[in-house]
């Protein structure tokens, strides 16, 4: 399913695209992939190769893929057997590029902000997205498929979450599926004003949101790892003109477990704790509590600014100062006048102000 190639479109596709544009787009005559199967070419996938690769879908070159027999994930990688090659005979190819990803040395996403942008453009272009294609608000939900369709993290409440985001504009609710063509996804992305998800692969998507629209992203607890919890917001600054934040999960109390055991295990670890794969792996495996009246502070600070029109850069928050946007406590302190804002004892009369004051 998609869930299977999300990071290995940001971790890989994103960065060969701004690679490739730097180098000049050079031929390729071969694509080997040892992270996903024959069943994870969807449609999306080649579409997003192809654009990668600067070429139209039906000239994609020959995909080689590992040959595994496990039955779900994405695979061991590296060391695995390769369809149609022997396995007991040597291959030599003349030139090779290798993208890194973020583990052996690389960067997530788009280099450089023209990549990111020329990235959108041909990706409209292709889904048939013309200038003006919307300019209105328009706020989108994605639903996660229920299981056992998925394993998708999905929010608990998301009954009330609609409600809520209603205060805020029309709402429409979307589920992208392994089948849903890469028109519908594209439109769908390019339509949207706000764009609403827990963290999920959809979020690779994000980055084709048009400029000055945003991401209201909801992020499970214990994501710190390898730098998981930011990875969407890092895909989505790229271009510098699409807003992204989140209500980041603080207390596992909001965390439900899709394994009872992982809960027993896991429940009482702290973010520090949670470096190992066993663990990271039970915080993926999971659904989302929202706090609602966080939420509602988080959009209250940020939707009247950018239906407002203000930029990106001008309203963007560092991902570990994002709870200040939030937290009643945060906002308390932020209202407390100090000693220097109290206003002095005056005596007698206070002259009036030669001007009227200005106001915000």
């Amino acid at each position: 399913t998609q869930g299977m190639i999300g990071h290995w479109g940001g971790d890989v596709l994103y960065p060969l695209y701004s690679t490739l544009r730097e180098l000049g787009r050079p031929t390729i005559d071969r694509v080997i992939i040892l992270h996903i199967k024959h069943r994870h070419l969807i449609p999306w996938v080649r579409h997003t190769m192809a654009v990668a690769l600067d070429l139209e879908l039906d000239n994609l070159p020959p995909i080689t893929l590992m040959r595994t027999a496990e039955p779900v994930g994405i695979g061991p990688g590296p060391g695995t057997p390769l369809f149609g090659l022997d396995d007991e005979k040597w291959y030599v190819f003349e030139h090779g590029l290798h993208v890194h990803d973020t583990f052996s040395g690389g960067k997530r996403g788009f280099k450089r902000a023209a990549d990111h942008n020329a990235w959108r453009d041909e990706m409209y272009r292709r889904a048939g997205v013309g200038p003006g294609w919307s300019e209105g608000n328009q706020i989108t939900f994605h639903l996660s498929p229920p299981r056992p369709l998925s394993n998708g993290r999905r929010v608990v409440n998301e009954g009330a979450l609609l409600e809520l985001l209603a205060k805020y504009g029309p709402v429409q609710t979307v589920q992208f599926r392994s089948d849903t063509s890469f028109e519908e996804q594209v439109q769908t992305m390019a339509n949207s004003s706000i764009f609403v998800a827990v963290h999920t692969s959809v979020l690779t998507n994000a980055v084709l949101l048009r400029p000055g629209a945003a991401v209201f992203e909801i992020t499970p607890c214990m994501l710190q790892w390898g730098q998981l919890e930011e990875f969407m917001k890092t895909l989505t600054s790229a271009a510098g003109d699409i807003h992204h934040f989140a209500w980041r999960c603080m207390d596992n109390k909001y965390t439900h477990h899709h394994d009872p055991a992982d809960t027993r295990k896991f429940a009482h670890w702290t973010k520090e704790e949670c470096m190992g794969s066993e663990c990271v792996e039970a915080a993926i495996r999971v659904d989302v509590e929202l706090n609602l009246e966080e939420f509602e502070r988080l959009l209250d600070a940020r939707v009247p600014q950018i239906l407002a029109g203000q930029s990106a850069q001008s309203l963007d928050v560092k991902w570990e100062d994002m709870p200040d946007l939030y937290t009643a406590k945060q906002l308390e302190e932020n209202a407390e006048p100090s000693e220097a804002d109290e206003e002095p004892e005056i005596v007698g009369a206070r002259a009036a102000p030669s001007t009227p004051p200005k106001t915000k």
